[in-house]
């Protein structure tokens, strides 16, 4: 792993690398909402286009588009967005051949400090393209710190896209450690590749397979000593199957106080970690096998296995066991996912407040050409991300439990769980005899803290008003007493109205005591009838950025404001 220093500052560069303004950020985002309209499924390619970036982009032109997504693919739009100091969006392709175009077209040139806009490219990417995965190719950090990563990793999740890095590089004056990373996929629902420069090709072949399988079967966070042993039962609507191992384990502590300064390594084990699959059959399945792609490099070990061609389901078998194993020691991080006709759907906030029970509902969609799921046999569990705790809840179909009406494949119930992150996760069978398992591949965050938030309100141009927060330490209501905790804040504006100045960038409360934060909202003289700023409060507690929570509250601007009076009964 190499580390990136500073960029020679080119006086002459293209207007779209100069350093975007919050109203050319506005105006983009919302270009890119009209542009590039997605429908489920889309993926999205986020580029680092300076200069020392061409080697790393001919190789994702070369890879694109990895072996699972169809030449003929029409069930998705490609997306494409370069950044430097400032971002592009590059526009959409209906086909697999006009994406590879725009990806050989492609240019690496210029760029100023280390740092880029790569937050801002996120952030365009969930307002223009939701619900998606998108690939993020780069070989820097970004412009921004804890804080700013923790809004922008909100806002994924809430629009729904998950992100799949490829970082082969660093900056050595970042405040972020490139751990920032791994906690970037595993919150937003997607995967980590870290590499060394000269192996993009393959990662990129790797991710673009692991992103096109939409079902994720297997997710474990563990420290290994010897051998450990996955059995996986695959059901009948699984036509690919993606088994990939990375020697490393996400880190949460992003928003610890001192900043990790001069890391010139990946947090990996030391130890080589050995992935191998086994068929139903008992055998190891080989590189070179048909139907069998291995993908490795320094950052990990993929194989993308085409069900039917590696193992024939003997006469009556409706599903079967294939064996995961991974040797070693150290930690790792494996992820299975599938190309499958059957879904699991999380519908809710992922940020929930701990030791209260809350409405969660899910359901299990099947497509139209796979057996249905048999209803009575569907067993839900929360699974926590990092000590693999599973925790079994009750979601019930029968139109008694916040689930909509009885049978129609959405369940619904109850549930509390400690803080921490938690998977949800559903088992059960389908109609044909087959059973299946599936795990909703972004996690549900159970924090400590709450935030209560003003309206969203009305304003004239011209005019000023104060939005109230109120941030509340709710550890209280645990089983465990705990002493004061640190939060960090900060504020962000879509269009720049907002006044971010009295927002501290820390606070300290005590168990149950809360904090008011005031953020000023000023519409300018010149604003137009219709137009809506968004003003965004992100808390995150410290040490833990897998607990924080963005809160969004909308100014919309009218020609008058609405002044009920009370009524008048009698003299």
């Amino acid at each position: 792993m190499f580390m990136k220093h500073k960029r020679i500052l080119l006086l002459f560069l293209p207007l779209f690398i100069a350093v975007i303004s919050v109203v050319m950020l506005a105006d983009l985002l919302r270009a890119s909402e009209t542009d590039a309209a997605a429908s489920h499924g889309d993926l999205v390619v986020i580029a680092d286009t300076t200069a020392t970036m061409q080697p790393q982009l001919d190789a994702l032109s070369a890879a694109w588009p990895g072996s699972v997504i169809p030449d003929n693919s029409q069930d998705r739009l490609f997306h494409l967005l370069q950044y430097k100091d400032a971002i592009r969006f590059e526009g959409s392709a209906s086909s697999v051949q006009q994406f590879q175009n725009k990806l050989d077209e492609l240019t690496a040139a210029g760029g100023g400090d280390c740092e880029d806009a790569m937050l801002q490219a996120l952030a365009a990417a969930a307002r223009g393209v939701p619900d998606s995965r998108a690939l993020l190719l780069t070989d820097s950090a970004p412009k921004g710190g804890r804080r700013n990563l923790a809004f922008i990793m909100n806002k994924l999740v809430e629009r729904g896209v998950n992100i799949y890095p490829l970082v082969s590089g660093w900056c050595d004056s970042s405040e972020l450690s490139q751990t920032a990373m791994f906690s970037l996929a595993r919150m937003t629902g997607g995967v980590a590749y870290i590499h060394e420069a000269g192996e993009t090709d393959t990662a990129a072949r790797s991710t673009f397979d692991m992103m096109a399988m939409q079902d994720t079967v297997l997710v474990d966070n563990a420290s290994l000593d010897g051998v450990e042993i996955y059995p996986l039962e695959l059901d009948s609507t699984a036509t690919t199957l993606g088994v990939d191992d990375k020697p490393c384990r996400p880190t949460w502590c992003l928003t610890c106080t001192l900043a990790v300064q001069n890391e010139t390594s990946l947090v990996q084990s030391t130890s080589e970690i050995k992935l191998m699959v086994k068929n139903p059959d008992g055998d190891l399945i080989e590189a070179g096998d048909p139907g069998v792609e291995l993908l490795q490099t320094s950052g990990g070990t993929s194989y993308i296995i085409d069900v039917a061609q590696v193992y024939t389901p003997k006469s009556g078998e409706a599903s079967a066991t294939w064996v995961i194993i991974v040797q070693g020691s150290g930690d790792h991080v494996l992820n299975a996912v599938t190309d499958s006709g059957l879904h699991l759907e999380y519908y809710g906030k992922h940020t929930l407040p701990a030791n209260k029970e809350q409405l969660v509902r899910a359901s299990l969609v099947t497509e139209a050409a796979s057996p249905a799921v048999v209803g009575s046999s569907v067993q839900f569990a929360m699974k926590h991300v990092m000590n693999g705790k599973v925790v079994a809840v009750d979601l019930f179909d029968d139109g008694q439990h916040g689930d909509g009406q009885a049978g129609d494949g959405i369940y619904g119930g109850p549930v509390a769980v400690r803080r921490g992150l938690w998977y949800l996760a559903a088992r059960g069978e389908l109609a044909d005899g087959s059973s299946f398992e599936r795990v909703h591949e972004v996690p549900i965050r159970v924090k400590g803290f709450k935030i209560g938030r003003p309206k969203d309100q009305q304003q004239v141009a011209g005019n000023s008003s104060t939005l109230r927060f109120q941030v509340t330490n709710d550890e209280a209501n645990g089983p465990n007493q705990v002493s004061s905790k640190v939060y960090e804040l900060s504020a962000n504006s879509l269009l720049g109205w907002s006044s971010t100045d009295g927002v501290p960038d820390s606070i300290v409360l005590a168990p149950g005591e809360t904090a008011l934060i005031d953020v000023e909202v000023s519409v300018p003289q010149d604003a137009e009838n219709g137009d809506i700023e968004e003003t965004f409060l992100t808390v995150v507690e410290s040490n833990d950025i897998g607990s924080s929570e963005t809160l969004t509250v909308k100014t919309t601007v009218v020609d008058e404001l609405m002044v009920y009076l009370p009524a008048t009964v009698g003299k």
